[in-house]
């Protein structure tokens, strides 16, 4: 008697509440793209003490993503498997471009994303969730960003992008302008912000130097 609940302006009937918690599936992406080289140590530290919160229910599995799609860890409650895969994190040495005009082999975001929610977590029980580490080179080799948004607004799968600026975002930044805000970056990465919004995620911007804060708020929502 204390709840209302409506579907666009309709009032519904509450059948019942019920106390549950539901297992957690979570996938990290982390982007070993050469402009990520520097940071990768503090993206490798936070993600280990991330996946330190995942209860013996819950299951973890971890993704690498520049050109090709690496699986690191696949999905399990071990949290020294998962551990051990963040651990076998490598840059790819292949630079990118000196410019814009440059040509670039082309990036695998969309396709990992893509990948998890329609391999992965296919069958998986309870909750979904998917953390992505990235400096906001969007992109896929072989799913654009309709066929992503059609599988995300079907998948019940949450998306938490973190947002940082490497050494690869400052040089896109215009002349003498050496910091850049969230809204900044995300002009880089707009389809972050949307694939957060579809899905009840949010988006999260982190100093190269912390991305542990990132992790605890994450940590926070889903549990």
């Amino acid at each position: 008697d204390d709840f209302s609940i409506y579907q666009e302006g309709v009032k519904q009937t509450i059948e019942f509440f019920a106390n549950t918690e539901e297992p957690m599936n979570v996938a990290i992406l982390i982007d070993t793209s050469y402009s990520t080289k520097e940071v990768l140590g503090s993206m490798k530290k936070a993600a280990k003490s991330f996946v330190g919160t995942i209860g013996p229910q819950d299951k973890g599995m971890v993704l690498s993503f520049d050109y090709e799609i690496t699986t690191l860890s696949k999905l399990t409650s071990k949290i020294d498997e998962l551990r051990g895969g963040i651990d076998g994190a490598t840059t790819t040495s292949l630079t990118g471009p000196s410019n814009p005009e440059d040509l670039m082999p082309p990036g695998t975001l969309f396709d990992a994303i893509y990948r998890v929610i329609n391999k992965d977590f296919a069958g998986a029980k309870g909750r979904k969730a998917i953390i992505i580490l990235t400096d906001g080179f969007e992109g896929g080799k072989k799913i654009e960003g309709a066929e992503l948004k059609a599988s995300l607004t079907e998948s019940d799968t949450i998306v938490y992008p973190i947002i940082f600026v490497s050494r690869g975002t400052i040089r896109l930044l215009p002349k003498n302008q050496k910091t850049v805000t969230l809204d900044e970056l995300l002009n880089y990465a707009p389809y972050m912000r949307y694939c957060a919004d579809l899905t009840g995620g949010r988006v999260f911007s982190a100093d190269t130097s912390d991305f542990s804060t990132s992790y605890r708020k994450i940590a926070d929502e889903l549990k």
